[in-house]
């Protein structure tokens, strides 16, 4: 009987990353034979219903990364050995891992250390792995991609535009690079049947991590804008971050803070019941100085599949699930763009009504959770089988 496959974490549980707590408890529950173990504590405490992971770091938290700053300095082959010695620990902790379990492959998720430490454990245990690639990781990567993948079993991306920069980089993954994205558990997000009919001060929800390739410094701006023009605006702001501070002095300096609420970080229950209370949700993103951007955030699918209207850009992959048919679309860093958007979609009810009937209809089409964890079970089960 071959032995589990180790599905290796960042950093576990952490908040922003609901997607792979669900991809991994849906992986589960296909029965395949799975050990995950993170390499570090993340930035919340495990809920008993999430599945259960042991933390390779033994002193707490810390942040995924190639090791001294000064390493990103250097050309990424030598970041990847300067991160592998002072990760050398973290590396032998893992072999370990492979060895008491049987171990016969490696799955990371993230193409930054994770995946360094995959390859590098799967060539002293001589077994296979394969690694996931989301966004930041192949569009900024900290590491050499083509070194780090050359012998990788197999690939995942979650939306075609990391599929796309993977492939320019590495052409030859062409044949074992899969695109499956991360989806949403439908019967978790029912649609909101009732016709889209606009508050009288409309109501924005905007959730996510306070960095700047959120743009929600563009989303404040809007709001004054629309403040200027006499429109009422109530902004809820979900999440935390390290812009916050700088987010709340722009909001004092534009005067809108009275419009303005700041709700930390949500359990999926809190933004299920925040869905029912809002007229939509904006997502401003774009790509950052340093590159970063966003894949499809899960809480655009969330969004899409509960009947909650999205506006937003097309930076990163947001243009995957998102057009003029499923919600509305303006470019980044235009704020007057969009305080436009949100003032059309007040305006329109019946237009507003069609796409988020059309994003349900994408989000079923191609969303399912289900149906791609088992896409990504196949993969494994071929390895195992």
């Amino acid at each position: 009987m071959s032995g589990p496959i180790i599905y290796l974490l960042g950093s576990y549980p952490r908040w922003s990353e609901t997607f792979l707590r669900q991809d991994l408890a849906l992986l589960l529950r296909t029965g395949l034979a799975l050990y995950p173990v993170a390499l570090f504590a993340g930035d919340s405490e495990r809920q008993p219903e999430w599945p259960d992971v042991p933390c390779l770091h033994s002193g707490g938290s810390a942040a995924q990364g190639a090791g001294p700053a000064v390493a990103f300095w250097l050309p990424r082959r030598l970041r990847a050995r300067l991160s592998l010695w002072s990760h050398r620990q973290l590396r032998a902790a893992l072999g370990a891992r492979v060895r008491e379990q049987g171990a016969v492959h490696i799955h990371a998720e993230f193409a930054d250390l994770p995946g360094l430490l995959a390859a590098a454990v799967a060539a002293d245990t001589r077994i296979s792995y394969s690694v996931g690639v989301h966004a930041r990781d192949v569009h900024q990567p900290a590491f050499d991609l083509r070194g780090m993948l050359r012998r990788a079993r197999f690939v995942t991306a979650c939306n075609t535009a990391a599929l796309m920069a993977l492939l320019r980089t590495c052409p030859e993954l062409a044949e074992r690079a899969h695109l499956i994205p991360h989806g949403v558990e439908l019967r978790a997000w029912p649609f909101r049947n009732r016709a889209f009919t606009p508050h009288a001060e409309l109501r924005v929800l905007h959730a996510g991590r306070f960095v700047e390739k959120k743009g929600i410094d563009t989303l404040l701006h809007a709001v004054a804008a629309l403040q200027r023009e006499g429109v009422t605006v109530n902004l809820s702001l979900a999440g935390d971050g390290p812009l916050e501070g700088r987010l709340r002095e722009l909001a004092h300096r534009l005067a809108i803070e009275e419009s303005l609420s700041w709700l930390g970080v949500l359990t999926p229950e809190q933004v299920r019941l925040g869905f029912d209370l809002v007229d939509c949700l904006v997502v401003p993103s774009r790509v950052s100085r340093a590159g970063d951007r966003d894949g499809v955030p899960n809480i655009v699918l969330e969004a899409m599949a509960a009947g909650v209207p999205v506006v937003g850009t097309s930076a990163g992959s947001l243009a995957e699930v998102l057009s003029s048919r499923t919600g509305w679309c303006f470019p980044a860093d235009r704020p007057e763009a969009l305080a436009a958007a949100l003032q059309a979609l007040a305006r329109a009810p019946q237009a507003t009504e069609e796409r988020r009937q059309a994003a349900r209809a994408v989000v079923e089409q191609r969303y399912d959770a289900t149906r791609l964890a088992e896409q990504r079970a196949a993969l494994f089960q071929e390895i195992v089988g």
